[in-house]
């Protein structure tokens, strides 16, 4: 860890490393689906706009309409779940796109910091990362909710740029970011802290978020009609966070980062990760960076996005929450990263944001 200079807001510390969870959460059974209605994997199910309730059936599946099929136009965006904001994923300024591995101001509107304090230490400590994915609810990786038995999660940070200054500006503008209690924490109940399975978590904050220029939810990969959400091998995606830069940069980046990384083979994945952690399950993604660049540049918990074009303009989503890191040193191409697959948890991601 490491102190920044007398000017800055807090001290900070962005880590990818494993850590311990004792937190446990446990889910009532799912109902079956009554009839004219079909048990489905959520991505498949074409008619979401008429259902009033969502029941879930099964790991990741909901009770899904059979008759009345609505049709639909491939070129809008249709069938949201209405838990979900109608507008996410979205940069308000294309000048906010840029090349290179520093982001600019609003380039990510729906990060977050997950701030921790410890006894005898009078600051917060910035230790994962996070996605916000509603105006309470920010998504991020289980075994960044209980780093260490010192250490309490106690806010969460949205519109955060640089770490080192109060004020974020750009020429022309000038941007402040937001600390928020935390209301609720849900882990997933099948969480494994050794393996690292299922490694998805939920953090409810206790107001309601203002959406700006600055702070915008992310999209989830749910059922937009067009959209193919098909994660091919060597795919290219984008990460982004403050975290360590290098082995030795412990402290992390006082600027947001981003940096390219492309999808691994399962197989090549599971010959390169701990045994510990073996086998690569469905539920999670191999991807490391081009340039000798990966999950350094992000931060445990973070998210791992994509993008697409609709209606002209360019729509992001999360494909993944960073989860661990099998290289001791950043940057190694023979080795992975290994994130959380977002897709496999929306209905439990559902189910716990209703």
């Amino acid at each position: 860890m490491s102190v920044i200079s007398n000017n800055c807001k807090v001290f900070y510390c962005i880590v990818i490393g494993l850590v311990t969870l004792g937190l446990t959460h446990t889910q009532d059974d799912p109902p079956p689906c009554s009839q004219n209605y079909e048990c489905m994997p959520i991505p498949e199910c074409k008619d979401m706009d008429s259902i009033d309730i969502i029941y879930p059936c099964d790991e990741n599946s909901i009770c899904c309409p059979t008759i009345n099929k609505s049709s639909s136009n491939e070129s809008t965006i249709t069938s949201r779940i209405s838990v979900l904001p109608s507008n996410c994923g979205i940069v308000t300024s294309t000048n906010r796109i840029v090349g290179g591995d520093l982001a600019a101001i609003g380039q990510f509107p729906w990060m977050a910091l997950l701030g921790y304090m410890q006894k005898g230490i009078p600051f917060v400590q910035f230790l994962c990362g996070g996605s916000l994915i509603t105006k309470e609810h920010v998504l991020t990786a289980a075994h960044c909710i209980s780093i260490d038995t010192r250490l309490k999660l106690e806010v969460v940070r949205l519109g955060e740029y640089n770490l080192e200054v109060g004020e974020d500006c750009d020429g022309t503008f000038c941007t402040n970011s937001t600390d928020f209690s935390i209301a609720n924490i849900v882990v997933h109940d099948g969480f494994n802290k050794t393996s690292l399975e299922n490694d998805i978590a939920i953090v409810k904050l206790k107001q309601f978020v203002e959406f700006t220029e600055f702070i915008q939810p992310i999209c989830l990969p749910i059922i937009d009609i067009g959209i193919d959400y098909t994660l091919t091998i060597n795919k290219k995606l984008t990460v982004s966070g403050w975290g360590k830069t290098d082995s030795a940069n412990i402290g992390g980046s006082s600027r947001l980062l981003y940096t390219t990384v492309v999808v691994w083979d399962t197989r090549k994945c599971n010959a390169s990760v701990p045994p510990k952690t073996r086998p690569i399950r469905d539920s999670q993604l191999c991807a490391n960076g081009v340039r000798k660049q990966d999950a350094c540049k992000g931060d445990s918990g973070g998210p791992l996005i994509n993008s697409t074009i609709v209606n002209g303009d360019f729509k992001y989503y999360q494909v993944g929450v960073v989860s661990f890191a099998t290289a001791l040193t950043c940057g190694n191409v023979e080795l992975p990263t290994v994130y959380t697959k977002v897709e496999y948890f929306l209905n439990w991601i559902i189910t716990n944001i209703s």
